[in-house]
């Protein structure tokens, strides 16, 4: 898959990969191109705990794309599996698993680690990564990235299991479940963070599901989502809680959690609660 993004210097070029299993560590390189594999389920970058599996550092811009894949067995400092900064690809129709954030000092984005772009994620899945300290499934800072229909479930870390900040952020999550990660907080926001979150369902087995910290204020809307045990379950340490309106706190009836399916059963209460949006 490297040579392959080497040769493609044009803006606009697509790298096709077959299925397979490519024992790599790519690095795009700053070229904006799409790199699409035939399926999340079939066509793996397995990084061989040899470093990130997938690196973004070049100001690659939205009309690049990474698609179709499963990003495995990544193993650094922040950002394990997919490692984003001052870029905005798109990141769509992955499998981020079983990647390690783990240094002796402070380390953080176990699954992906986004700072100082603006990039998506869509219709993705972030299962079973680690981070020492913040952020076991994806971390973000100083950065405008949307989330958007992606499952976030049985990561870890000390804080923020699932998703955590550094701070300096406006994200946004939309449609997306974070769900059964482990840590003191399954949402960890830093500071002067601008935050929002909408349809979406916040729901795990750690002490608050959300905690505003750091010494700065920061806002974090919530709007339309299921949370676990409602407003009670957010600990602000500092900044502002934006408590919209839609928001519940109910048994989400996931099709089979025990098998990883974190589809709505058709009976789910939460099917018809949101709110239509096009972001």
């Amino acid at each position: 898959i490297q040579s392959a993004i080497n040769f493609a210097t044009t803006t606009g070029d697509s790298v096709t990969v077959a299925a397979g299993t490519y024992v790599e560590n790519i690095n795009f390189r700053g070229r904006n191109i799409k790199v699409v594999g035939e399926d999340r389920e079939t066509t793996i970058i397995d990084g061989n705990q040899a470093g990130r599996v997938v690196t973004f550092v070049n100001g690659e811009g939205s009309t690049t794309a990474l698609k179709g894949f499963t990003i495995q067995n990544g193993l650094a400092l922040s950002g394990a599996g997919i490692y984003c900064e001052n870029s905005s690809p798109l990141l769509k129709g992955l499998l981020v698993k079983n990647n390690e954030a783990n240094d002796e000092n402070w380390n953080h984005g176990g699954g992906i680690s986004f700072i100082a772009g603006s990039a998506r994620l869509e219709n993705s899945i972030i299962n079973g990564n680690l981070a020492n300290e913040q952020g076991g499934g994806i971390s973000f800072g100083s950065d405008n990235t949307v989330i958007k229909d992606v499952v976030i479930f049985g990561n870890t870390a000390t804080t923020g299991g699932g998703v955590g900040s550094n701070g300096w952020s406006k994200a946004k999550f939309i449609n997306t479940s974070i769900v059964d990660n482990y840590g003191t907080d399954n949402f960890y926001s830093y500071q002067e963070d601008t935050l929002s979150i909408i349809n979406s369902i916040i729901i795990s087995n750690t002490n608050n599901e959300i905690t505003m910290g750091g010494p700065g204020g920061g806002v974090f809307d919530i709007s339309y989502s299921n949370v676990k045990n409602g407003q009670d379950s957010v600990l602000v340490e500092s900044g502002t809680l934006e408590w919209g309106s839609g928001n519940i706190d109910v048994d989400p009836r996931f099709v089979d959690t025990d098998n990883g399916d974190y589809h709505l059963a058709d009976w789910s209460p939460c099917i018809g609660t949101g709110l239509d949006t096009s972001i």
